[in-house]
């Protein structure tokens, strides 16, 4: 495959990316102090620049000094398009280091979820811990609470009375006990 080479978007005078995934800056001038004070053209020669990893093992170049974007996304919006509301970029052999425009695109959570099983980076048993992890995060009840709703409803209580004993509201209480909320914890 031959490397193609695009403006990076909101830098278009400054920088491209290659279908490969690589950054470039361009030749420019720009104007800056010198020793003395005074301010005058400066020529900068453009280079490949070098990348680092983000956080996340994303590889990602500093535009900017404040200013450090994903590689994967640069590589997308330039040869395919803005990122559309509520996608991700995602890389179809889940290496996260492979910034080609033939191995990436943009897609769901769920796809990128799809891909990692597809790809056995992840099993369906990681998958669905994971989705309980991300649940248990956004709770506002403890198990304690929860196991207590549960075992009055085992009880025979009613939905009132639940509410009464342990001051949850019954909406909460009728979640729980017909198995909509808080599946993964036992009485």
């Amino acid at each position: 495959m031959d490397e193609e080479w695009r403006p990076v978007v909101g830098y278009e005078t400054s920088y491209e990316v290659s279908s490969l995934g690589r950054v470039r800056s361009l030749d420019r001038i720009i104007y800056r102090e010198n020793r003395w004070k005074q301010t005058g053209p400066h020529r900068l020669k453009g280079r490949i620049l070098k990348s680092f990893l983000l956080s996340g093992g994303y590889p990602s170049v500093a535009l900017t000094a404040m200013h450090k974007a994903k590689i994967h996304h640069l590589v997308l919006e330039a040869f395919v398009g803005p990122r559309p509301e509520g996608l991700l970029g995602l890389h179809e052999d889940d290496d996260k280091t492979n910034t080609k425009l033939s191995n990436l695109y943009w897609g769901t959570y769920s796809k990128n979820w799809d891909d990692a099983i597809k790809n056995k980076k992840h099993s369906l048993d990681r998958l669905l811990k994971h989705i309980v992890h991300i649940n248990r995060r956004k709770r506002k009840l403890t198990d304690e609470q929860v196991r207590t709703i549960k075992q009055l409803f085992a009880e025979g209580h009613t939905a009132y009375r639940v509410e009464q004993l342990t001051g949850i509201h019954r909406s909460t209480t009728i979640l729980i006990q017909r198995g909509r909320t808080y599946v993964d914890i036992q009485c």
